[in-house]
């Protein structure tokens, strides 16, 4: 039997706007998978038939939509960062090699110099450049290559 949709809202336990949010969210989601499977096995949970008018599609992410431009602003590139998070995750060069970037911060210091240098080194990560401020990289990975074998 279908019921009409019950809208449940679920808190993350966040102590600041953090871009890394998928631990907490993880831990909500095991939490909710717990209470929800045993009633969609016993088949007593309540289904709601979805609204085929209200249905979107993303679309195809590519390699070349994963790139961070610093060209752009820094609100733009924080939300890539974040949406992209953490697969496949964004990315950008460094001394040509790839750079995973998996999260960062927007300051509100005023840095001159050109979009994508680096503009100081912190404790929790690498300042750049951006075109309406500074970021900080705070997690990068070096993308690792594939083993090709033959």
């Amino acid at each position: 039997m279908l019921k009409e949709a019950k809208k449940k809202e679920m808190e993350t336990p966040m102590k600041k706007p953090d871009i890394n949010f998928f631990k907490p969210v993880k831990i909500l989601g095991r939490d909710l998978l717990l209470k929800t499977l045993p009633k969609i096995i016993e088949g007593t949970n309540d289904r709601v038939k979805q609204d085929e008018s209200q249905v979107t599609y993303g679309f195809i992410i590519k390699k070349e939509d994963e790139r961070i431009d610093f060209s752009k602003k820094r609100r733009q590139i924080i939300n890539l960062i974040r949406g992209l998070n953490d697969k496949p995750g964004a990315y950008c060069y460094f001394e040509g090699k790839v750079l995973k970037v998996y999260d960062a911060y927007i300051t509100d210091n005023v840095v001159s110099g050109f979009d994508g240098e680096i503009t100081k080194i912190y404790k929790d990560g690498i300042g750049v450049k951006v075109s309406n401020g500074e970021i900080v990289l705070t997690t990068v990975k070096q993308e690792e290559k594939k083993y090709n074998e033959s």
